[in-house]
């Protein structure tokens, strides 16, 4: 927290509810710090998801989170 007034990327922040390696409390600390220094962000959670989201969980949060990323990358790289 301490440096996110130096972050000037858009970011997105991918989190599962049941994530106790990273508290979902971080993220949200650090998407409203963002918010708060007028960087682009934005957060996709996923209910019954812990950390190794991108190797288990669910098919469909896989593919939303896939898509999601798609997006994402599309809109600030494409």
């Amino acid at each position: 927290m301490k440096y996110a007034g130096n972050i000037k990327t858009p970011t997105m922040f991918i989190h599962g509810f049941e994530d106790y390696r990273t508290p979902i409390d971080q993220g949200y600390q650090m998407y409203t710090a963002l918010k708060r220094f007028g960087v682009e962000t934005k957060t996709v959670l996923f209910r019954g998801d812990h950390h190794s989201l991108p190797r288990v969980g669910k098919p469909s949060h896989r593919i939303r989170r896939i898509r999601e990323m798609a997006d994402w990358f599309e809109d600030h790289l494409g």
